[in-house]
């Protein structure tokens, strides 16, 4: 699986970008014809993005952490400030990590994984 942590600098990166789009590959492979997608991406709102979150990944297949209050619309690192917030938040990503653990992607060949590219930046 995939946790990314999103803020503008990882959706413009070409690096986490193909992550990324691996990901969408093994996701993709996973999936059968007419069936739903496994999750095998995590995101986590690291910053305040200024930003939309490119198309790519708007197209996820697992619901967001919410803690059902205040702190639902708050990235990680200004969660940190509220100590019982973000405890609660980090044991919910690790039980969402253990559950999307369950469904195994599988794997992608080092050729093919260089042929991916990233699909925040469909044009380079």
């Amino acid at each position: 699986m995939l946790v990314a942590l999103w803020c503008d600098d990882y959706f413009e990166s070409e690096w986490c970008g193909q992550e990324f789009g691996v990901f969408q590959e093994r996701i993709r492979r996973a999936t059968e014809p007419g069936g739903k997608p496994p999750a095998g991406i995590i995101p986590v709102p690291w910053l305040v993005r200024e930003a939309e979150v490119p198309e790519a990944a708007q197209e996820l297949h697992i619901a967001p952490i919410e803690l059902g209050r205040k702190y639902d619309k708050m990235p990680v690192l200004d969660l940190m400030r509220h100590p019982v917030a973000f405890a609660e938040y980090v044991s919910l990503l690790a039980y969402r990590v253990m559950d999307v653990a369950r469904d195994q992607l599988p794997p992608l060949a080092a050729d093919a994984a260089d042929r991916v590219r990233s699909p925040f930046h469909p044009e380079s």
